[in-house]
């Protein structure tokens, strides 16, 4: 009995030492099976860290800037390098210098043509003869004499004639002066369009043409006929004697005087109606023996003195004509009560008309 109880209490011991080791194994295993685990998770992890590296760094590699490798792989004298080089080498300093001066002489030179074009001014389109818009005859000569001074003539029909009209070429037109029948200074400006030339009286103190009038006539010729283009005087001259200085100027009709010598019958509302009180009268001499005069509507006109026995004549240009007879006018010197007069000798049917100086 005894002994029975023994081997029990080993057998016991046994089962008990049995159960403890397959813990203790139990607990190993499962031990080495979590750092079996955690190893493989390790090691996946850093397979898989090492295996992505590369694919990131080529891929940000390809997006940015070509692989150190693949350029280091190809020859340095590869043709893509040397065309590289070509495309993005900046300009020598030498040929920077060459394409400045090249294009500063080029400016230079189309500075030049502009500023010679601009000094250049083309005066053939004014220089010749124009015949009045309301007439259709020649009212407007402009001249250029040998030293390189702009004559101007101007009619206005039944108005006014400025004869002795000096001009200045100018970018806008030739700006003109003359002296008005008052013998005051008249200014102007001559412009061209087409075959028309446009006359702007621009200040005026005469009361028949004011600031702003407009003329028009239409070029006929190339050569202007009453003043030569080579001394300024009319073509039709001849040979005069000296014209005495008493002559030369502007003068004035005088009316009282030649109403008070007029014929019986007549008056000088007869002779020139009532043109002669709105427009007047007015004549011209200048040193070279040019004439000029104008009375009330239509009448008057140009010529050149020529000297005669007692005096001078003109062989009249007339504004406007008013019959086929040839207008000849005789001029002499007659001092009355201490005034000096110009007669002009039988104008009209024997009646005389005394000139004063303006």
């Amino acid at each position: 009995m005894k002994h029975n109880a023994v081997l029990l209490l080993c057998a016991a011991a046994v089962m008990l030492g049995g159960c403890s080791s397959k813990k203790e194994q139990d607990s190993t295993t499962t031990q080495t099976t979590e750092i079996t685990t955690s190893t493989s998770t390790n090691q996946l992890s850093e397979t898989t860290s090492h295996s992505l590296e590369p694919i990131i760094d080529i891929t940000n590699s390809k997006s940015t800037e070509p692989s150190a490798e693949v350029s280091s792989s190809q020859p340095t004298n590869q043709p893509s390098e040397i065309y590289s080089s070509k495309q993005t080498d900046p300009p020598s300093e030498t040929s920077s210098l060459n394409q400045t001066n090249q294009s500063s002489e080029t400016n230079n030179t189309l500075s030049e043509n502009a500023s010679t074009s601009e000094q250049i001014l083309d005066d053939s389109i004014y220089i010749g003869e124009y015949l009045d818009s309301v007439i259709m005859e020649p009212n407007l000569e402009i001249a250029k004499d040998k030293n390189g001074k702009y004559l101007v003539q101007i009619g206005i029909y039944r108005l006014a004639f400025f004869n002795d009209g000096t001009g200045e070429l100018t970018d806008d037109g030739i700006s003109f002066t003359a002296t008005d029948p008052s013998g005051n200074p008249i200014y102007g400006m001559i412009t061209i369009e087409d075959q028309t030339a446009i006359v702007t009286f621009t200040k005026s103190t005469w009361e028949y043409i004011s600031n702003g009038s407009v003329f028009l006539y239409t070029k006929a010729s190339d050569s202007p006929t009453i003043l030569s283009m080579e001394d300024g005087t009319s073509e039709t001259s001849t040979d005069t004697a000296p014209l005495p200085s008493a002559y030369i100027g502007l003068w004035r009709l005088d009316g009282p005087k030649t109403a008070q010598m007029l014929q019986e019958g007549w008056t000088l509302q007869t002779m020139f109606g009532s043109g002669l009180q709105q427009f007047g009268a007015s004549m011209e001499i200048k040193e070279d023996g040019s004439f000029s005069y104008s009375i009330g509507i239509g009448l008057g006109g140009t010529g050149q003195l020529t000297a005669e026995d007692n005096g001078f004549s003109v062989t009249i240009t007339p504004y406007e004509s008013h019959s086929d007879e040839l207008e000849v006018q005789h001029l002499q010197a007659e001092t009355d009560s201490d005034v000096f007069y110009l007669i002009m000798d039988n104008y009209m049917e024997g009646n005389d008309l005394y000139w004063v100086k303006q």
